[in-house]
């Protein structure tokens, strides 16, 4: 998770237990991978809403192994917003 959200551009330390987060960094779109994991998956999703830029999340269908509608939910909630 940190590795990705830091090719975003956020400020992260790595924890023994969790991750820090430092805000008021703006994000850009950047090529970010899930591991196929599908709370990383959808974590850049929701990152990615608040990127400038294009970001394109490899392996994302990751996010259907808790979430099966993931992503049919986020478009309607978002209405015309383009994913």
């Amino acid at each position: 998770m940190a590795t990705e959200l830091s090719k975003m551009g956020a400020k992260i330390s790595e924890l023994a237990d969790g991750l820090e987060i430092t805000g008021g960094y703006e994000l850009t779109g950047a090529e970010v991978d899930s591991y196929t994991d599908h709370r990383i998956a959808m974590s850049l999703a929701i990152a990615a809403l608040r990127a400038k830029g294009k970001t394109t999340i490899y392996r994302a269908e990751a996010a259907s192994i808790s979430y099966t509608n993931f992503v049919s939910t986020l478009t309607n909630v978002l209405g015309s917003y383009n994913l």
